[in-house]
């Protein structure tokens, strides 16, 4: 769950969704933390400790963090680990609430490297690598977050959750053989998975293996009938099959704020509208993009595109010097090539 967005593709737009689907919760491998009660203990700043006296410290610094985490106070309960951990470098709680703190500021590639150091010290467990996946994903780092994902996988193969989420890393690095892999382990530990199904048809989309993606689709429609995204991929499959008309009715059928607001559905719709000799269409569906996401200039750059493409030079340029000035590169050649005129 890379793919990074384009001006056209859609596959990138798509997959996207699918990937932020399943790479969302950080910070799931803090379960453990939360089932703990930490009992009154002395002062961290306790000079000297037997190991039972370091045993509770580690206990109220563990209770007192997670209260001005809980309070939305993460650089009270920073400094509180960070003090604990200087004098109980050992104690992985200690260690997996820093890194919990740590993303609460935004700090992910140093809470990284707390899960890291927390799971070194052990013991080992299977949402402790989920967590640390996902923070390792979300930063790009797709080598740890596949080492990870697959450590957990191995501790528990009966979870389909965990193929699951390394298929999306393996596609983000191109390693499209083995994502099919996984999400065919995926499918058969969870045949309901329907986000399973659907990456499955997404991939034999992007091979052209469009009978094949469309059986797939079909058990992921099935478990999900309303979902968007499914029906994104029924319309790219339509289209690519020579059929502009179904696909855009397709897309027609969802609710108009869903069209109006998702630009995976503007593209694809957009593209339909080209097919079937509809420019105007499709600039009017960037042009109202446009105003639902100004601080987009790829949403002016498709408008200009497609203003040209129907002959509405004047707009065109308009469009295309407001995409410009935002500092789109293909709508500064747009604009500089004298753009629809």
């Amino acid at each position: 769950m890379p793919d990074r967005a384009q001006p056209v593709p859609y596959r990138a737009a798509t997959l996207g969704a699918l990937a932020l689907a399943l790479i969302g919760v950080v910070g799931a491998g803090v379960w453990a933390l939360r089932s703990l009660s930490a009992p009154p203990a002395p002062a961290i700043g306790a000079t000297s400790m037997s190991g039972a006296d370091a045993l509770l410290t580690a206990d109220a610094a563990v209770d007192a963090a997670r209260r001005y985490i809980e309070s939305q106070q993460p650089g009270p309960a920073e400094a509180i680990l960070r003090r604990a951990i200087e004098r109980i470098p050992s104690n992985q709680q200690l260690h997996f609430l820093l890194g919990e703190a740590l993303l609460s500021q935004g700090r992910p590639a140093e809470a990284y490297d707390e899960y890291d150091r927390a799971i070194l010290i052990g013991p080992d467990h299977p949402e402790y690598r989920h967590a640390a996946a996902t923070i390792a994903a979300g930063l790009g780092r797709l080598s740890d977050a596949e080492l990870h994902y697959r450590a957990a996988q191995s501790m528990e193969p009966a979870n389909p959750k965990y193929p699951l989420y390394l298929a999306q890393v393996q596609r983000k690095g191109g390693m499209i053989d083995e994502a099919r892999a996984s999400l065919v382990v995926a499918t058969r530990l969870d045949p309901d998975l329907a986000i399973g199904w659907g990456s499955l048809a997404a991939i034999a989309i992007d091979e052209g293996r469009l009978s094949v993606a469309s059986g797939y689709l079909d058990k992921a429609i099935a478990l999900e009938p309303e979902r968007t995204e499914w029906r994104l991929l029924r319309a790219r499959i339509l289209r690519r099959q020579n059929q502009p008309q179904e696909a855009a009715t397709a897309l027609l059928a969802l609710p108009q704020g869903v069209r109006e607001s998702d630009k995976s559905v503007i593209l694809e719709l957009a593209l339909c509208y080209g097919l079937l000799s509809r420019p105007k269409d499709a600039a009017a569906l960037y042009t109202g993009a446009v105003a639902k996401f100004p601080d987009d200039p790829e949403m002016s750059y498709q408008a200009a595109l497609w203003l040209e493409r129907a002959g509405e030079a004047e707009q065109s340029r308009t469009y295309a010097a407001l995409a410009a000035g935002q500092g789109h590169e293909g709508a500064k050649r747009l604009a500089a090539s004298g753009g629809g005129g």
